[in-house]
């Protein structure tokens, strides 16, 4: 419970600077999502229940404060947890390469299904081109927030104290 009210107010935290300080500082299209990367930091180091529910918490979180269409992030933020679930299994986090590359691809496919979700939901046509412009732009913003952010993940990880029933290996329902 303590977990999740600290992902909650790490979340909470995260929301209202990319919904009123980034877009001040940096405008809209140069901010980097930062509660796409406390989902892809879910789908490293959570076990699957517990980080599938942050994950679709955090996406109805954003809806709410943010989001037009009530669900969409929610669902978008959980196939994405889904997803660096289950890409994970079998990685090294001992590298920093690991979390720029789950970094990366997790860009990636946050606005794959992003785009997948307008085609399928939307009802104006050509809503996707809304987000594949501004792709390379996340990718990059993205990786320069992990980096500025990396040390207090090493930090939190060295807080955490190991148990070998919350092991890695337990997206097997996915």
């Amino acid at each position: 419970m303590k977990r999740l009210l600290a992902y909650l107010l790490c979340a909470t935290l995260f929301i209202v600077l990319q919904a009123t300080v980034f877009p001040l500082i940096v405008g809209t299209s140069l901010q980097p999502n930062l509660l796409l990367l406390l989902v892809l930091y879910l789908g490293l180091y959570e076990k699957s229940l517990f980080g599938a529910f942050t994950s679709w918490l955090l996406g109805c979180m954003l809806d709410v404060f943010s989001g037009t269409t009530l669900g969409l992030y929610g669902m978008i933020m959980l196939l994405t947890f889904c997803i660096t679930c289950v890409g994970s299994r079998k990685l090294n986090f001992d590298s920093d390469i690991v979390i720029f590359v789950t970094t990366l691809i997790g860009t990636a496919i946050h606005a794959i299904l992003l785009i997948l979700m307008l085609i399928i939901f939307a009802t104006a046509q050509r809503s996707w081109c809304c987000v594949l412009p501004y792709l390379p732009v996340h990718l990059l913003v993205n990786q320069l927030a992990v980096l500025i952010l990396l040390p207090l993940v090493h930090v939190i990880n060295k807080r955490r104290k190991p148990n070998p029933a919350t092991s890695r290996g337990d997206c097997a329902w996915l």
